[in-house]
């Protein structure tokens, strides 16, 4: 079973609220060949899952023309749009220039001077069409796509009270309240400006990565000199240098030298990591002695921390299960506003008021109204949850993995590398009559030097550590989980679980049984060497428990999760651990193809499950669980099989990432019910005629502030709760 595949994203601009999110999803639906969408006002993104065997590029076409027939634009927002840098400056301008022309105007509507009203139109009209002018043209669009959305609202009940007045000054019946009109414009642009600021506090986090990444590198030449180059000039293959205090401009490998190296930043862990010859160095950490050269590898959009940034932006273009709650209100949220405005006019009339008073009460109900607070309820929490995420070293796939961690209740861990280190160490050999312990050690040596699993490396390494010297494979296989077989020096070597040789009926005599019995007593991983028909040996090897596994085994119990220890590897072995993390539930001796099927019946129970783990036997587990884990030594199969990566190793940062995933979900409920209350509050005041339109205008800026103001929040009580070293948020 596969995760999806990544979706197409698409810029979209023009979107001013959820309500515009919902036109463009409900436009991209109808596209043939498209089999899921999402759409992100906040990231100003549409997320396109396409149907398989489709043309990208044919698809791409066909979106963009639906988007633009619904009214918006396949193409990066623009200053009105979703660049918070740009946004902030334009809106500011605005916002500036509605405030210089509509404070005189508050002033004058208390004084009579002889042509007070064209004195105010003069200062309104500038307001209205100048200032007022991205409200106005998303208006309009709107009202050419058939559809409704926050500027309508706006732009509706701006004009409205701008055109009576215009009527009542053109009539002589007097100068109508031109002063609400161009204060509904002023503050909400100010509202605009703020919301821009804090949307984009609320990415910098994100930008901070970025930023660690040095504009210039040192390039050694071909000569043995050293010359400076653009960061993003380098190219693969180069030779660069790093100096103490200095951080790695691209993604390589150590040619020479060595010295340590913080890459907190890339994996939250704050001890120092030691690089020599043949390590990998990551762009952005940050090398703190000795002069280390290079190789680059992975350079500009291709390094790890490109990869992050990537993958955090993907999250935040991806919607939470609770943003369809909103995009559900948000799409027929406009449409209502506008019947009760009109309902609100109508019954000020009935009741014998005057047409100034309705119409002041119907542009009040038309301006509180804001579809914004629900649109940026859900991204601006993912936004910042992920970003804190990624400053700890935690990548979310999507954000509704991000919020789905919260809700899990049955965490399934994997032990080889997860809870223990993966790292094995030969503990005792035991050999038939005829062979030597070291010879056995060598062949098996031999065969499992062309595999990469962690008890072949254990082999390996124990007898390089004896100084024996290995011969070479021919005709090597590996059938995942169960064996390893190849020809060394002309024996047909196998070397396997106990149950490998059973099946294959090969001889193994009492010596080497009671071996395997005494290995599966002490709860030791115990292989046998098969050569030429018969089991000639048996190597017992042990993997050691990760220390900081504890703490987390006990978080998740303390919170009431089930815990549950998946492992292909032999029941004693799964025991051994578990006894010593505390574990209660162990399912052992389980092929990859068992895991899937017990990580489903799981799931086929009602539990909302969670997989880690970090080998290739785990890929189809993670990509079954409701989430799936993948530490940061897991294989490359294993990362893109998973919702979520784990950077650094072990599970370690489970904790952090269960704590990020339950603010973010509290902080989204918290969004959601401000918008909520907000508009279920001040609608009803605005149409009895409590609230002045110009107060409603400060109202529905300030909901939406509010809501992203509380999604920083997240961003402040995370960094008091588990603070992120110096550094590493850039």
């Amino acid at each position: 079973m596969q995760k999806a595949t990544s979706p197409i994203r698409i810029p979209v601009s023009g979107m001013n609220c959820g309500g515009c999110a919902a036109a463009v999803r409900r436009a991209i639906e109808g596209v043939t060949g498209v089999e899921a969408v999402s759409v992100n006002f906040d990231a100003g993104t549409a997320s396109v899952v396409p149907e398989p065997a489709v043309d990208h590029g044919e698809l791409r076409r066909h979106i963009g023309e639906a988007i633009r027939s619904a009214g918006f634009r396949d193409e990066a927002p623009d200053t009105g749009g979703g660049d918070e840098a740009a946004q902030g400056v334009a809106w500011g301008r605005r916002a500036a220039a509605g405030l210089l022309l509509a404070t005189p105007l508050m002033v004058i509507m208390f004084i009579e001077i002889p042509g007070r009203g064209w004195i105010e139109l003069a200062l309104a009209a500038p307001v209205q069409f100048l200032v007022g002018w991205p409200f106005l043209v998303g208006g309009w669009r709107a009202a050419r796509g058939g559809r409704a959305n926050m500027d309508t609202l706006v732009a509706g009940g701006s004009l409205v009270a701008f055109g009576y007045s215009l009527y009542q000054l053109i009539s002589g019946h007097g100068h109508g309240f031109f002063e609400t009109a161009a204060f509904i414009i002023a503050f909400i642009s100010i509202g605009k400006w703020l919301e821009a600021r804090s949307r984009r506090r609320a990415g910098d986090a994100v930008r901070g990565l970025l930023d660690l990444t040095p504009e210039r590198a040192r390039r050694l030449l071909d000569d043995g000199e050293l010359v400076e180059v653009e960061a993003r000039d380098v190219e693969p293959g180069w030779l660069l240098e790093a100096r103490p205090g200095e951080r790695f401009a691209v993604d390589g490998s150590v040619e020479s030298g060595a010295g340590s190296v913080d890459e907190s930043m890339l994996t939250g862990e704050s001890a120092p990591v030691a690089r020599s010859a043949g390590e990998p160095v990551i762009a952005g950490t940050l090398s703190l002695d000795g002069r280390i050269r290079y190789r680059a590898e992975r350079v500009g959009g291709d390094t790890v921390l490109a990869g992050i940034v990537e993958l955090v932006e993907t999250a935040r273009s991806t919607p939470a299960r609770l943003q369809r709650i909103a995009d559900a209100v948000a799409a027929v949220f406009v449409p209502a506003i506008m019947t009760i405005a009109a309902l609100t006019g109508g019954a000020w009339l009935l009741l014998g008021h005057g047409v100034e008073d309705a119409v002041r009460a119907a542009v009040a109900v038309l301006v509180v109204a804001c579809p914004c607070a629900l649109g940026l309820a859900t991204p601006t929490a993912v936004t910042v949850g992920a970003g804190l995420a990624a400053r700890r070293g935690i990548l979310v796939r999507d954000a509704r993995s991000l919020e789905d961690v919260s809700r899990i209740d049955t965490w399934v861990l994997d032990k080889t590398g997860t809870l223990t280190t993966g790292t094995f160490h030969v503990v005792g050999i035991a050999v038939d009559a005829g062979m030597s312990e070291r010879e056995a050690l060598r062949l098996a040596a031999s065969l499992e030097a062309a595999s990469a699993h962690p008890i072949g490396i254990g082999i390996v390494n124990e007898a390089r550590a004896r100084g024996l010297t290995l011969s070479e494979v021919e005709h090597f296989r590996t059938t995942h989980g169960m064996c390893v077989e190849g020809t060394v020096e002309g024996c047909r070597l196998v070397i396997g679980r106990p149950g490998v040789f059973a099946d294959r009926g090969m001889a193994v005599s009492d010596t080497l049984r009671a071996a395997l019995d005494g290995a599966a007593d002490e709860g030791l991983t115990a292989v046998g060497l098969g050569m030429d028909g018969r089991l000639v040996a048996v190597i017992g090897l042990a993997d050691e428990v990760r220390t900081d596994a504890l703490p987390v085994i006990r978080g998740l119990r303390g919170d009431g999760a089930r815990v549950v220890m998946l492992t292909g590897d032999h029941r004693a072995a799964a025991d051994r651990v578990a006894t010593e993390l505390g574990i209660d539930e162990v399912i052992a001796e389980v092929l990859p193809d068992g895991k899937v099927a017990q990580v489903g019946a799981l799931r086929s129970r009602g539990e909302r499950v969670a997989m880690v783990g970090d080998g290739v036997n785990d890929a189809p587990g993670l990509a079954t669980a409701d989430v799936g884990v993948a530490v940061g030594a897991g294989t490359d199969i294993a990362i893109d099989a998973a919702d979520v990566i784990m950077l650094a190793d072990g599970v370690a940062p489970l904790g952090r990432l269960i704590r990020i995933s339950r603010e973010t979900r509290r902080v989204i409920h918290q969004n959601l019910f401000f918008a909520l209350i907000y508009n279920m509050v001040l609608v009803p005041l605005a149409a009895v005629g409590v609230l002045h339109p110009a107060l409603a205008a400060a109202a529905m800026s300030l909901s939406s502030i509010t809501v992203v103001m509380n999604s920083l929040r997240l961003r402040w009580r995370m960094d008091s709760l588990d603070p992120v070293r110096a550094g590493t948020s850039g």
